[in-house]
């Protein structure tokens, strides 16, 4: 029969039991790591949307020619430049701390489970559908950890936090109109659910 890989409850289960491997018991300080880049990506989007203000400050001022506001307007605008650069900087290299961090605690654990008892010998002689157990450990962790840390690099877990923020921002620049928008955009976008599935399923199948 074959499997199919949805995003279900057992997906949700799955996803909670790998975050208490990756953060809980040992590996605790992953947990604080985690937290830290939740904090820098915060501070990026928030820096990154007064640098995205830059344009529309210099268009003020020089249409008003007002050359007192146009010298602290450069002043903070470089400011804001080199600020972004240094935070992305920083959240680059958090995350590829905390994904080396989480191979190795996910190495760690399946090896565990891969060299407990005779789990060994039975995937090595008497399991047909699994060849090479360890190389298929070490390419599965790759896998897991660079695609989801993209996902976290993306800022995954600050989607809703951003949301709202720029939700606000809109209904003062547009009222109503603006978070309407917005939102009716996102309802719009779980259609892609439907068409999640069947990628997921030939994803998982073309990773087998």
């Amino acid at each position: 029969m074959e499997r199919r890989y949805n995003f279900d409850f057992l997906f949700l289960k799955r996803f909670l039991q790998l975050h208490k491997i990756l953060y809980l018991g040992k590996n605790y300080t992953n947990l604080i790591i985690f937290i830290v880049l939740l904090a820098i990506g915060g501070l990026e989007t928030f820096v990154g949307y007064r640098v995205g203000l830059i344009s529309g400050n210099f268009y003020k001022v020089l249409v008003d020619k007002d050359q007192d506001v146009f010298l602290s307007t450069c002043l903070e605008s470089t400011a804001l430049i080199l600020g972004i650069s240094v935070i992305k900087a920083v959240k680059k290299f958090t995350t590829r701390r905390l994904l080396v961090r989480w191979r190795r605690a996910l190495c760690t654990h399946i090896q565990g489970i891969y060299l407990h008892g005779i789990n060994f010998y039975k995937l090595s002689l008497f399991n047909e559908e699994i060849d090479n157990p360890d190389q298929r450990i070490t390419a599965d962790v790759n896998s897991l950890v660079t695609t989801y840390g993209g996902l976290v690099d993306d800022d995954l877990f600050l989607l809703p936090i951003a949301t709202g923020y720029y939700a606000y921002k809109a209904y003062q620049g547009a009222g109503w109109i603006g978070p309407t928008g917005m939102f009716g955009l996102f309802l719009l976008s779980f259609i892609n659910k439907i068409f999640m599935t069947p990628v997921a399923n030939r994803t998982a199948q073309l990773e087998r």
